[in-house]
């Protein structure tokens, strides 16, 4: 179960250019009616096979939240987890932040470490 899980992730740019860029590319993909792909290989008896799946982010997060950061050239993501998410959804927050990186020169997406409730 994944009651209450948020994961926040912190997005740094290394100009306001490239803060622009990861921005536009966060407020266009990283909405709940998006679908990220990934393709499995198996090979039963020695055959390869292929599954592409989908997975749609509003199945697996109920918000994600995108709020600017305190400097300049940063802002962050808030993933908050469906509880009936499965284990899927990790590989979906890795996959944005893979995209994120990959959407602009001096990007940088990293996962910010949380104190565990007492």
């Amino acid at each position: 179960m994944n009651a209450d899980v948020l994961i926040t992730c912190a997005i740094r740019c290394d100009s306001a250019e490239s803060l622009r860029t990861a921005t536009e590319f966060a407020q266009h993909r990283v909405r709940p009616d998006e679908e990220i792909t990934r393709t499995h290989v198996t090979f039963p008896g020695g055959v390869e096979r292929r599954e592409v799946r989908a997975f749609r982010l509003g199945d697996y997060f109920d918000t994600i939240e995108l709020l600017s950061g305190s400097s300049g050239e940063s802002f962050t993501l808030t993933f908050h987890v469906n509880p009936g998410a499965g284990t899927d959804w990790k590989y979906l927050i890795v996959s944005v932040l893979r995209e994120l990186n990959e959407s602009a020169r001096g990007v940088s997406a990293s996962i910010v470490p949380t104190k565990p409730k007492t």
